[in-house]
């Protein structure tokens, strides 16, 4: 199982050989095996890549992050129509029934109103508010609990949050953590035959990824309290170590159905679970929270 996000921030030549990614640096090369690859981040404009090395990161079902000049995500690469059965996928995503649908982005707005409320909680700040909005999400979410909630949630967190640490690199921080996120849902998507750019709430045109940006909602919460406590943030930039400890979320544990699952398979209980849903058409959604 893929279990290592490499982090690459300094000028070096990747190639393959033999089942390995290969980082050589001033003469020196350093081995890793692909197998043991889920994600690679490269965050320096002159870091050159073989196509071969390409192909293999596709085949290998490997996540490739670019970061622009700001040092954010920016643009992902990974393998395209790997699955064996996508027009039957596809076309059990394009004729979800409209109250499957509605129940589906309930339940996702609901476990991620629960979310922001544990976080608040495991942070020591006020969180009954946002926990009985929780209660209120109807279907389709059809009253805009998520919008109430994420008012009330972020005037909590960042009241306190905001004083000890400088905004800039505090929304930068996150920004970083959702796209890591968000591009390990795609992943996950595409593995399992779905195109991303079809969502079950997000329909713009302009976005490829509405469905990956339907299935972060109940993790942004996680994203949120895992940065603000485990990331350092001590400089108005993020540094490396900022960056790598970032990439670590992908391994944090969190719970699904009461049992340990690492961000990063947590993903992939979720969009497993959707694919049952559409296929069976009763909701058996699986969605992450804290341990």
């Amino acid at each position: 199982m893929a279990f290592r996000n490499i982090l690459i921030s300094n000028h070096v030549k990747l190639s393959v050989k033999n089942g390995q990614l290969l980082v050589e640096k001033a003469g020196d090369i350093t081995p890793i095996p692909l197998e043991d690859i889920f994600a690679l981040v490269v965050d320096e404009p002159t870091v050159y890549f073989s196509t071969a090395l390409l192909c293999k990161l596709a085949n290998f079902n490997i996540l490739l992050f670019v970061c622009d000049e700001k040092h954010l995500p920016h643009g992902i690469f990974q393998g395209f129509q790997q699955h064996s059965r996508q027009y039957k996928v596809v076309k059990s995503q394009l004729e979800i029934p409209k109250p499957l649908e509605k129940q589906v982005w309930q339940a996702i707005i609901k476990q991620k109103i629960i979310n922001q409320a544990r976080t608040l909680e495991k942070l020591e700040l006020e969180f009954e508010k946002v926990e009985n909005i929780a209660k209120l999400v109807k279907s389709g979410d059809s009253d805009n609990r998520e919008g109430y909630a994420a008012k009330v949630y972020f005037e909590i967190l960042f009241s306190r949050q905001m004083t000890r640490r400088c905004e800039h690199v505090v929304n930068s921080a996150l920004n970083y953590a959702y796209a890591v996120v968000r591009g390990a849902i795609a992943r996950e998507l595409v593995g399992y035959g779905f195109l991303p750019c079809i969502g079950i709430n997000h329909e713009s045109e302009l976005n490829n990824f509405n469905l990956a940006d339907d299935f972060i909602e109940p993790f942004r919460p996680l994203v949120d309290y895992y940065v603000l406590k485990y990331v350092a943030l001590e400089n108005d930039l993020l540094v490396i170590e900022d960056k790598r400890k970032i990439l670590e979320i992908l391994t944090f544990d969190v719970s699904v159905e009461s049992e340990s699952y690492w961000v990063m398979n947590a993903v992939s209980a979720m969009v497993k679970s959707f694919s049952t849903t559409l296929r069976t058409g009763t909701l058996e959604l699986k969605m992450p929270t804290f341990l």
